[in-house]
């Protein structure tokens, strides 16, 4: 296969050079230097993971001793695949892993619905297509003084008070829900995906009492406790289903769950699911 198109600016490749690289001499120089620091096992890992032809698998594990010659090989794979939005996010979460930041957010920013960057105060969130009405719909229930729209240039987007961070995180995941957003949050850009969020917990995050981060963990000598709110139907179902019986109880005193240690992971991804927030 060979590629006819830049991956990164999606402009049709015209000279020869451009053809063997699989991106112009610009996009090059713009893009292709490293950022971060190489985990080229993680890269590895990812290559071997993707869905992709196995003779494409071994030629891009074989560049693996070559960083710089493993991302111009990925690159070159990428835009082989240009309109094939799966196969160039793939790539881009190998040049992640590369050390490639830049091309890598370049590639996923022009390929995602759902942009979010957090910084010290405020989150913006920028969504195209698909339920970005829907999500405005609920987004407007959100306090005013905590949201607002804005726009530089064409672009329009969203702006919530950072306290409003997991609720807008609930929000996608039932909008957008197991489709790659980029995060960018502390000057690093990365994939996130958000599971389905269901209605009945967007209907409670959006209750005017709610306030975030409701949801915690506290050691309790050989379990942890999930404190503060946990309780109501579509959580407590799932938890009962998920966390045998011999591994939880019930505290009605404190109102909080005790759970055994060995299910941490579970209950922190329990806890993402409905609540939105990262424990």
């Amino acid at each position: 296969m060979n590629p006819t198109h830049c991956c990164i600016c999606r402009r049709r490749l015209e000279d020869f050079a451009s053809k063997e690289q699989g991106f112009g001499r610009t996009c090059g120089e713009r893009y292709l230097s490293a950022q971060g620091t190489p985990d080229v096992e993680a890269a590895v890992g990812l290559i071997v993971a993707a869905d992709w032809p196995l003779e494409q698998i071994h030629a891009l594990v074989a560049s693996r001793n070559d960083v710089t010659a493993l991302t111009q090989a990925v690159t070159y794979w990428a835009s082989c695949n240009y309109e094939d939005k799966n196969a160039v996010i793939a790539c881009a979460k190998v040049l992640y892993a590369c050390g490639r930041t830049h091309l890598a957010t370049k590639l996923v920013a022009d390929r995602v619905r759902v942009h979010v960057t957090c910084h010290k105060v405020t989150v913006m969130v920028h969504t195209t297509g698909g339920h970005s009405n829907e999500f405005a719909i609920d987004a407007k229930r959100l306090p005013s003084s905590d949201r607002t729209m804005a726009s530089n240039g064409q672009t329009r987007y969203w702006v919530f008070d950072l306290v409003r961070k997991d609720q807008v995180l609930v929000l996608l995941g039932h909008w957008f829900p197991d489709e790659p957003f980029l995060m960018q949050e502390e000057g690093l850009s990365d994939l996130r995906v958000l599971p389905r969020t269901p209605r009945v917990d967007v209907e409670q995050i959006l209750d005017p009492g709610f306030v975030g981060k409701q949801v915690g963990l506290e050691d309790a000598g050989g379990t942890y406790v999930v404190l503060r709110n946990t309780f109501h139907g579509t959580f407590t179902k799932e938890l009962k289903a998920t966390i045998p019986d011999d591994k939880r109880r019930w505290d009605v005193a404190r109102k909080a769950w005790h759970i055994d240690r060995g299910f941490l992971p579970a209950v922190k991804n329990l806890v993402l699911r409905h609540f939105g927030v990262v424990l």
